[in-house]
């Protein structure tokens, strides 16, 4: 149990606490089913009255420093011992993250000028009682606003009086995801009137709170501040706060995958080149997020005239490019946040060209300044569309013709973009449309066969035939290219490599297998639709391959209602396809 250390409670206390059952009239079920983690006492919580607990709550705590003992916090948090799934990520304590955050906004405000808020921001759920009624429920509570299972959070700017001074004072030492009990003298509470009828006065108060997030840094505040304050803050100074979120997200992007070594056959000379992240999707993710960070940050700047607002799009392309490269070498699951980065570089690139044209002179200066950067993400951008022919095939076109009108002149302007470009990047652009065309030839030839294939199926299934919308709508799923023992390795990998995932019991390998081998021994099941929301990919590719050898059929469908696709193994296609059947569309 979280309480069983030593506390020098009495033994027969302890066990007449075990079976004592309070009769609370709490509003919420959640919170009967899970007391702790929704901030009440546990039943076996020692004491038998409010006396005898507010006694134990004293000898678990410890005063807070420049208190005078007016306020006391347990010593270490009470949701120390959860399993580590259910705990948030630890960081510094409020008290160290204003210091830190002060000291860098005093830095740049010292540089640059302004007015730069520095306070930060906690979000705590908590439950607050009287001292002398600790049996009792909750006075305030959390729990009970909002929603029935989340409870309204409350949202604190530290040091600004925003609530009671001995709760703050405490929570100044708690840090992200910690779980405290707090106990404040009337001095630090409500003082000797209270706040009838509900908190007499000279009360002590009780709280459990729990810190749910700490948000100091300045990117993170700058986007919830109005209008007015954000515009206290001078641009440069915010600028300064994004190149050190690009820093972080360079960082990030170098060191996930180690250095390439290359050994040069002829000198056996060896040579160590930079990481280019082609081994560490997360790396690339978690670099791409701190540029999201840093992008969105900007975009809230206040520009105070039209150099500003200049030098403001012209970093946005710099951040843009950088995230569109970080977001396409992260899990494939992210390349349309790559595309949306990357198609901002090329709006704001027209914008500021369109502005500068002109100048020739300053035109020009951008162009030696960016057009590598639009190039650079014109190739990201190509790469990114090539991995979705279906709906990008035309934006390839485009993207690579305008870059061929530019460097041949062929395009209505004037400046010479050819002298930007250097025969590196027209080689690789060349390629990289040379390799996408043969892509999407192989692609538009497999689009065909599987066409043929299913027309193919549709005759032999002879007199049970579905509708031609029906049809369309269903495709049968063979092992083409699939190996059985690397489709097991995938499956009882993936289990390990996801332990937080929700797993089937017994592993997912044990649980498919045993569910193809039943449908295959019952002769009156004739079909059965997956719906398991843990269907991994590796889990339909093993479905697939075990099925077959079983001599079972694999089809996708698409749910009429839902427009959802659902996975269906079938010994009957014609059973499965008519009323009552998992693949049945309806009328």
């Amino acid at each position: 149990m979280l309480y069983d250390y030593e506390i020098g409670v009495d033994s027969q206390l302890a066990a007449e606490m075990d079976g004592l059952e309070l009769e609370l009239n709490f509003q919420h079920a959640a919170a009967k089913s899970d007391r702790f983690s929704r901030l009440l006492f546990p039943r076996n919580f020692p004491g038998a009255n409010s006396k005898e607990r507010l006694a134990y709550l004293y000898n678990i705590t410890e005063e807070v420093p420049d208190t005078n003992g007016g306020v006391r916090i347990t010593k270490i948090p009470v949701n120390e011992h959860e399993p580590y799934q259910r705990r948030q990520q630890r960081g510094i304590t409020v008290a160290d993250a204003l210091a830190q955050e002060k000291e860098r906004a005093e830095g740049l405000m010292k540089e640059y000028g302004g007015d730069i808020n520095y306070l930060p921001v906690v979000g705590i759920h908590y439950a607050m009682w009287l001292g002398d009624d600790l049996l009792a429920p909750p006075i305030d509570y959390t729990y009970d606003r909002g929603d029935v299972e989340t409870g309204m959070m409350e949202h604190l700017e530290i040091c600004c009086g925003a609530t009671l001074p001995g709760l703050e004072a405490a929570i100044e030492l708690m840090t992200s995801g910690s779980q405290h009990f707090v106990i404040c003298k009337p001095e630090w509470a409500y003082g000797k009137w209270g706040m009838l009828p509900r908190i007499p006065g000279n009360a002590t108060i009780v709280f459990q709170v729990k810190l749910c997030y700490i948000t100091y840094e300045l990117h993170e505040r700058f986007i919830r501040m109005p209008m007015k304050y954000r515009a206290k803050i001078p641009l440069k100074a915010i600028m300064a706060t994004c190149k050190r979120l690009k820093t972080k997200a360079k960082e990030q992007f170098s060191k996930a995958s180690e250095g390439v070594r290359d050994v040069n056959s002829n000198t056996g000379e060896e040579k160590i080149e930079p990481s280019r992240n082609q081994n560490d999707y997360f790396g690339a993710e978690r670099s791409g997020d701190l540029l999201a960070q840093a992008i969105h940050c900007l975009e809230r700047a206040v520009c105070k005239n039209l150099e500003d607002e200049l030098q403001l799009k012209k970093y946005l392309i710099y951040l843009n490019c950088d995230a569109c490269l970080a977001y396409r070498k992260a899990k494939p699951g992210l390349y349309k946040k790559a595309i949306g980065v990357g198609e901002q570089v090329l709006r704001i690139f027209e914008e500021l060209l369109e502005h500068y044209r002109k100048d020739e002179e300053r035109a020009l200066e951008f162009l030696a300044q960016f057009y590598p950067k639009l190039n650079k993400t014109r190739f990201n951008l190509m790469e990114l569309y090539s991995r979705d022919p279906f709906n990008h095939s035309s934006d390839v076109v485009s993207l690579y013709g305008a870059f061929e009108d530019e460097i041949c002149h062929q395009n209505e302007d004037d400046l010479p973009y050819k002298n930007y470009a250097n025969k590196k990047e027209r080689r690789m652009m060349k390629e990289l449309m040379e390799k996408i065309e043969k892509t999407n030839e192989a692609w538009a030839k497999r689009q065909k066969e599987e066409k043929d294939e299913k027309e193919e199926e549709e005759e032999e299934d002879g007199p049970v035939k579905a509708k031609e919308d029906d049809a369309s709508k269903v495709t049968r799923l063979k092992p083409k290219g699939l190996d059985l023992e690397k489709c097991i390795e995938a499956l009882v990998q993936e289990d390990k490599d996801s332990p937080t995932r929700d797993i089937p019991f017994g592993g997912s390998y044990e649980y498919y297998k045993n569910f193809v081998d039943n449908f295959a021994k019952d002769k009156d099941w004739f079909d059965h639709l997956f719906s398991h929301h843990f269907t991994t990919k590796c889990a339909v590719q093993f479905i697939v391959a075990y099925a077959n050898s079983k001599g079972i059929q694999v089809y996708k469908g698409v749910d009429p209602v839902s427009g959802t696709p659902k996975l269906v193994i079938s010994k009957d296609f014609a059973k499965s396809m008519a009323k009552g059947g998992s693949l049945y569309t309806g009328d």
